[in-house]
């Protein structure tokens, strides 16, 4: 039968092969290879045309598999030809429906489009600013999308928000001025360092009126010059006035005298108006006697408290230098004083008061005075002098109080407290910029504390069950209080300067400024530290830092069964301490000082000697403690979290690898380096398996979704997620995603190292692309002849019966004339 004869054929002619795997140049609807006329795509490659025309050579060498006696029933042919033509018009008839549901869907999208801008128009003005303006307070919390690009924009512009408010913050805590405040601080002690030293009644009032005493060093009244020379004269004085008499005296014999604004404690720090003594005293009342020693010990005083002062007056009868408020009790009101807390107890701000005088003769003479009526006797309780000096070469106000504490069992509790503050705020250029930090940081919390309130608006109450919200809160809180606290001691100091400066004899209490300050410098403290661990909030998108909070998040139930145990044993060590060593050891004196000396033993600071000295079952009671507390205690608590942690990190390098905040920077560069055409398609393939990975699954669609962004081909797309899925599951799992970033990031890594320019003969142009087609087209038409041959060598074989009497050498020679034709 001649080869035209067979349209059934799985092979079709040049001019007619719609069934044919593999067609010509000018008709080849379904070649995998179109000619140059026909290519939608230039840049198709070869090897993409070769791999799409492979299926329809094979379908075609299944057809030419049929019988010949099928090939040859006209019936059949006709039946195909007509069941060709219905599926080809149903095939029309649902590509008629197909486009009227597009353009239907086209149609619906139209009008969707025009009633959201209607809406839009709706909105209004002031809607679409609002809208506008809220997006600069847009945070994860906020953000509904699942896209992690968008987390991880919001993310990225939260922290450079914070990083900001950091910097800022940073600044106020660097231009504290903390050094110059400690030395002021510390010269100031170690001035009246003698003050620790007293132990009873009457080495105070010596403190006060010996020579060089606490009087000297407040009334510097004196230079340290000998001034028995005529030849050396004091300043501001004349050699009229300082001469030799006829007696042969000097009449400016002795130091120079200072003037009054240069009497300066410590040279330095001009007094602010005058001292001030209190004392604080308790009534006879206030102990029980045993009975027996009833009739021996009429007099009793007891322990202080605010209900056991003595309100009575115990003035004496002729008072000559000291005022009448010494001798009469005045309560905390009166003297505006607050509470004082003392190392045995807290204290009120009442009681009998005196001030000194601005003259130093005075003062000595107010201090004898009430030495000499007995001012201090065995009912007082507390005794304090205050008294406030500034030091204007680095605008610093030192509040001191020198404490004295009676306690019932008989001596001297004494204390120096020395209060460095900075009340004249903004005086240097150092404080101007420390007010300009000042006002952004106040910017900054109005910012934040309308960024909780938008996120509370849109979440609701899902916002408290966030504990960084919490912290935020806080962080808001503190800072408000410490701005308001800075305000008022600003408005306040001026007001207390004035009188105080116009009245040089009055005595000016900057306590509670102090105090007030102090408290500001606590909330300053504890607000950088908060703020500064805050940003494990933002940090913590990576998931690498969440291995902080995850193990601490794990181990917490853990600990607190631990913590329990542990307070036990500390407890019972504490009590047994303070029963052995407390009548001896300061550090075992009391429940609070054994805490603190067992958790300082814990961590190695203790004296051994001492507790062996102090009780023959000192060294016993160290070794137990040591055995319970370091080798087993404190080993346990390091085996819960070193437990917890590597079961964190275990769990980290199985979890799925998600697209990162470290991955949209090296996103964006490689964007940056595609300017160049040097993209890089492996930090693409890496981006696209973390961007389809956020479930811990990655799907066929996800991927072609993601890759399709990139530039990928779709033969490319399907080689690589075939080579990603290691089990054929048609879905990319964590540990197979896990593993495929690892080998791209090495592929990257290797790259980075090793990458060579490409030369010009590796890139293929249109040209090359044009004559690799035409080879192609030439083998298909060879290929094509091949096969007509072999069908017609097949169709011979097939009419030779068994009854033919050709023998094996004829039919070879049929064959051997065919395949030559």
């Amino acid at each position: 039968m001649p080869a035209m004869s067979r349209p059934a054929s799985g092979i079709s002619t040049a001019s007619s092969r719609p069934g044919s795997g593999v067609s010509t140049a000018s008709s080849r609807p379904g070649s995998g290879v179109s000619t140059a006329s026909s290519r939608p795509s230039s840049g198709k490659s070869e090897a993409s045309s070769t791999s799409s025309s492979r299926p329809s050579t094979s379908t075609s060498r299944v057809g030419s598999a049929k019988s010949i006696k099928a090939w040859t029933s006209q019936d059949t042919i006709n039946e195909e030809v007509e069941s060709s033509n219905s599926e080809n018009e149903d095939v029309n008839i649902n590509k008629a429906e197909k486009q009227d549901e597009i353009v239907e869907f086209e149609d619906e999208n139209v009008i969707d489009n025009l009633l959201e801008s209607g809406e839009e128009k709706d909105k209004g003005c002031w809607n679409r600013v609002f809208d506008q303006l809220t997006s600069l307070w847009q945070t994860n919390l906020m953000e509904h999308s699942d896209e992690r690009v968008v987390q991880v924009k919001t993310t990225i512009r939260e922290l450079t928000i914070y990083m900001v408010f950091l910097l800022i913050f940073s600044s106020m805590v660097y231009m504290t001025d903390m050094t110059n405040r400690y030395y002021l601080s510390f010269k100031l002690q170690e001035e009246l360092e003698e003050w620790l030293e007293i132990e009873q009644v009457p080495e105070l009032w010596e403190f006060i009126l010996q020579d060089y005493g606490l009087l000297d060093s407040l009334y510097e009244e004196d230079y340290y010059n000998v001034g028995d020379d005529v030849n050396y004269l004091c300043p501001g004085t004349t050699s009229e006035e300082c001469y030799i008499d006829n007696q042969n005296r000097y009449t400016c014999k002795g130091p120079c005298k200072r003037n009054p604004e240069d009497q300066n404690m410590l040279w330095e720090n001009k007094l602010l108006g005058v001292p001030r003594i209190r004392q604080i005293r308790i009534r006879n009342d206030t102990c029980n006697i045993a009975e027996v020693f009833k009739d021996s010990i009429p007099v009793c005083f007891g322990h202080y408290s605010k209900a056991a002062e003595d309100i009575s007056s115990f003035k004496p009868p002729i008072i000559k230098n000291t005022h009448a408020d010494a001798w009469r009790y005045q309560t905390a009101g009166e003297l505006e004083g607050v509470d004082y807390w003392g190392k045995l107890t807290v204290y009120g701000g009442g009681g009998a008061v005196q001030t000194l005088s601005s003259k130093k003769e005075v003062s000595q003479a107010i201090v004898r005075e009430l030495r000499e009526f007995l001012w201090i006797s065995r009912a007082t309780r507390f005794f304090t002098i205050d008294f406030t000096v500034y030091n204007a070469n680095v605008n610093l106000f030192a509040i001191v109080k020198l404490i004295a504490e009676f306690p019932p069992s008989g001596g001297l509790v004494t204390k120096v407290d020395v209060t460095t503050v900075k009340l004249l705020r903004y005086v240097s250029t150092t404080d101007h910029i420390m007010f300009a930090s000042e006002i952004s940081f106040a910017v900054f919390i109005a910012y934040y504390i309308l960024e909780e309130t938008l996120e509370i608006n849109s979440i609701g109450l899902g916002y408290f069950t966030n504990t960084a919200n919490y912290v935020d809160i806080l962080v808001i809180v503190v800072s408000c209080t410490n701005l308001g606290v800075a305000v008022y001691v600003h408005m306040a100091v001026g007001t207390l300067l004035k009188p105080l400066l116009a009245e040089p004899e009055i005595f000016g209490d900057f306590t509670v400024l102090g105090q007030l300050s102090q408290y500001q410098d606590w909330l300053f403290a504890g607000n950088a530290f908060i703020i500064s661990l805050k940003i494990f909030k933002y940090i913590s998108f990576n998931k690498t830092m969440h291995v902080l909070s995850n193990t601490l998040t794990r181990s917490a139930p853990d600990l607190l069964t631990f913590s329990i145990m542990y307070f036990i044993v500390e407890a019972a060590f504490v009590q047994l301490g303070v029963l052995l060593f407390g009548q001896k050891l300061d550090g075992f004196s009391n429940m609070k000082e054994a805490s603190f000396t067992m958790i300082r033993c814990l961590l190695g600071d203790f004296n051994f000697n001492d507790w062996n000295n102090a009780n023959m079952f000192g060294s016993f009671y160290f070794f137990m403690y040591i055995f319970l507390a370091f080798f087993i205690l404190l080993n346990m608590f390091l085996a819960i979290i070193n437990d917890t942690y590597s079961e964190v990190k275990e769990e980290l390098e199985e979890a799925s690898i998600n697209y990162e905040v470290a991955d949209f920077f090296m996103n964006g560069y490689n964007n940056v380096r595609g300017t160049f055409t040097l993209r890089d398609k492996l930090v693409d393939a890496e981006t696209a398996i973390k961007l389809a990975n956020s479930d811990g699954e990655i799907t066929m669609e996800k991927l072609r979704e993601k890759l399709k962004l990139c530039n990928f081909s779709a033969t490319e797309i399907e080689m690589f997620f075939t080579a990603k899925d290691a089990d054929g599951d048609g879905v990319i799992s964590a540990k197979e995603s896990n593993d495929a970033v690892e080998d791209l990031q090495n592929q990257v890594e290797f790259q980075s190292h090793f990458e060579e320019e490409k030369a010009p003969e590796d890139i293929v142009t249109n040209a090359e692309f044009e004559v690799t087609e035409m080879r192609v087209l030439r083998i298909e038409e060879k290929m094509k002849k091949i096969m007509e041959k072999i069908e017609l060598a097949m169709e011979k074989l097939e009419s030779v019966t068994y009854g033919d009497e050709l023998d094996e050498d004829q039919l070879n020679e049929n064959l051997r004339q065919q395949l030559l034709q």
